[in-house]
C-alpha cells in the first residue's frame, strides 16, 4: 500500500475478495501505516463512541446547520472528501481505524455512527465535499454525555489545520472546490492559529480577517476556551466574545467567514445567520448526571448569594451577564491586547452593517451566567482551570500544569471537584497537544480569587448547590 494514495485500487480489490482470516491479517499488518496514512492526508472524521446522549430531536436542526453555500468557506478539499467516503464505504476495515485514530489526534465525537458537525454538501461546481457547521466546536461530552450546544473540551484546531495545510501543499486542486479547500487549509493551517492544547482556539482567525496584510504573528494569541450556547440571547445584551467585543448577527457567520466565505455570501444568506442566532437561543443546559446532596444545597445556595450573586446573577433568572473589569477580576489579560487598528478595521470594514463592536469603559470579561457549570470545565475564559474545586483554591496553589486527553470521558470527571479527575502527566515536553501549562502565553491561571477565603464546609455546599443551576 502506497502511503497517501488511500484509493490505491488493489486495497478495494483485497477488501472485496480476502477471506476472514485474511482480513484480520491484513488489518493487524496495516493499522499503524493506515495511521500514518491518515495523517499524512488530513481526513477529518472521527471514532464512532459510545456512552451516553443528551440528543433529543429539537437538537437535530442544530447538528445539521452550517452557513456553507456551494463557494468558499469552511469546506474540505474534494481529494479529502472523496478519502472519507472511501473509508465509510468500507466499515470493517478503514472506517474504525480512521475513526480511532482522529478522534485521539482531532477530538470530533462521532455519536450514533455520525460525524459531528462534519456534513456533507454540493459544491457549486457539482462536487461532493464535505463542510464544517456549528455543532463540531459547539457539541462535546461531559462525564461522559453527549451534549449538543457544550463547547468540545478536545477539538484541536491547530494540529487538523496543519494536518489539512499539508494535505493540500502534496495533492494541488485547481478545480474552483479545490482552491477553497486549499484556502480554508491555509488559513486554519497558518501560524496566526495558536493554540498550543486542545479543546482552546485562537479568536486570531477571525480578527485576522479585517487586517489581511498584517504579518502572520507580531501580538499575543488570542486564546478561549470554545464556549457553551446556551444564555446566548441574555449573553448578546452584554457583548459576545468572552471580553464582550461582538455585537451583531454577523458575528455567528465570522468563522466561515474568515475561513474564504465572501462578504456578499454572507450578507446574502441573512436569513441563515438569523436562523443560527434563533438556534443558539433555544438551547438548554444539561441537567447534572449524577446524585446532589440535597441538605447542602440549601446551604450552599446562601453562600452563594452572599458571595458570587453580584457577579454571576440569580437563579432561575435571565438577566444579562455582568462585565467585569480585569483590574477587578485579575485574570490572564493576554486576551484583552488586541490587535492595533482593528477597532477601526471593524468599524469602516465591509461587514460593519452585519459586524460591530461594543466599546466598555476599561478592558474586562464578561461574568457568564452559570447554567450548567458542572459541564463547562476547565474554567475561566482561556480553560486554566481544571475544577470548582481549583477554582476555589488560592491562585498560587492551582495546578500549574494538567491532562486534558478524554477530557470529556466518564473516567476523567470528577464528582466532588467538578471538573477532570487529576491524571499523571506521561508526556510533558513542548508539543504535548494533551498538556495544559498554566505557564504558556496567555494560558495564566491567575486572577478569580473569590472565594478561596471560604471555609470547607462553604465551598463544600457551593459545589453542591452549583450543580443545581
Amino acid at each position: 500500500m502506497r502511503q497517501g494514495n488511500f484509493l490505491d485500487p488493489r486495497i478495494e480489490d483485497f477488501r472485496l475478495e480476502a477471506g476472514e482470516k485474511e482480513m484480520k491479517t491484513l488489518f493487524r499488518k496495516t493499522m499503524w501505516g493506515l495511521a500514518l496514512l491518515l495523517l499524512h492526508t488530513g481526513c477529518s472524521v472521527t471514532q464512532r463512541t459510545g456512552g451516553k446522549s443528551a440528543i433529543a430531536s429539537k437538537d437535530e436542526s442544530f447538528l445539521n446547520f452550517h452557513l456553507y453555500d456551494g463557494g468558499g468557506g469552511m469546506v474540505l478539499p474534494p481529494k479529502v472528501a472523496k478519502r472519507i467516503r472511501f473509508a465509510e464505504s468500507s466499515e470493517r476495515v478503514f472506517e474504525p481505524v480512521m475513526h480511532r485514530f482522529l478522534d485521539k489526534q482531532l477530538g470530533i465525537p462521532v455519536v450514533d455512527g455520525r460525524m459531528t458537525g462534519i456534513l456533507p454538501v454540493q459544491a457549486t461546481d457539482g462536487q461532493e465535499v464535505y463542510t464544517f457547521g456549528c455543532a463540531v466546536c459547539h457539541s462535546g461530552k461531559a462525564a461522559g454525555v453527549f451534549v449538543p450546544g457544550l463547547g468540545n473540551k478536545t477539538f484541536d484546531t491547530s494540529k487538523g489545520g496543519k494536518m489539512l495545510r499539508h494535505f493540500v501543499g502534496t495533492h494541488p486542486d485547481s478545480t474552483p472546490s479545490g482552491t477553497n479547500g486549499q484556502e480554508f487549509s491555509h488559513t486554519i493551517g497558518s501560524r496566526k492559529n495558536g493554540n498550543q492544547v486542545r479543546g482552546t482556539v485562537d479568536d486570531v482567525l477571525v480578527f485576522d480577517k479585517f487586517l489581511p496584510d498584517r504579518e502572520e504573528r507580531d501580538f499575543a494569541p488570542n486564546l478561549v476556551k470554545i464556549p457553551a450556547v446556551w444564555d446566548f440571547e441574555s449573553k448578546m445584551k452584554t457583548g459576545l466574545f468572552c471580553d464582550g467585543l461582538g455585537n451583531g448577527l454577523g458575528w455567528f457567520g465570522a468563522v466561515p467567514w474568515a475561513a474564504g466565505q465572501s462578504t456578499e455570501s454572507l450578507r446574502r444568506n441573512r436569513e441563515r445567520l438569523e436562523e443560527a442566532r434563533d438556534l443558539f437561543f433555544r438551547f438548554e443546559p444539561p441537567p447534572y448526571p449524577f446524585e446532589i446532596d440535597r441538605a447542602r444545597t440549601e446551604f450552599g445556595q446562601q453562600v452563594f448569594s452572599e458571595n458570587c450573586m453580584r457577579c454571576h446573577g440569580t437563579y432561575p433568572g435571565s438577566e444579562p451577564p455582568n462585565f467585569v473589569p480585569v483590574r477587578v477580576v485579575k485574570t490572564d489579560d493576554t486576551r484583552l491586547q488586541l490587535i492595533p487598528g482593528l477597532g477601526d478595521a471593524i468599524d469602516h470594514g465591509p461587514t460593519r452593517d452585519l459586524m460591530q463592536r461594543n466599546i466598555h469603559d476599561e478592558p474586562g470579561y464578561i461574568a457568564p451566567r452559570l447554567r450548567g457549570i458542572w459541564s463547562r470545565f476547565p474554567y475561566l475564559h482561556n480553560g486554566s482551570v481544571p475544577s470548582l474545586a481549583a477554582l476555589l483554591t488560592p491562585p498560587d496553589d492551582r495546578p500549574v500544569r494538567f491532562s486534558v486527553r478524554n477530557a470529556g470521558e466518564a473516567h476523567r470527571f470528577d464528582p466532588v471537584a467538578v471538573g477532570l479527575t487529576e491524571k499523571k502527566i506521561i508526556v510533558s515536553g513542548p508539543g504535548n497537544r494533551n498538556l495544559y501549562d498554566t505557564r504558556m502565553t496567555g494560558q495564566s491561571n491567575e486572577g478569580h480569587a473569590f472565594g478561596t477565603r471560604l471555609s470547607q464546609d462553604e465551598k463544600t455546599a457551593l459545589i453542591e448547590y452549583l450543580k443545581t443551576l
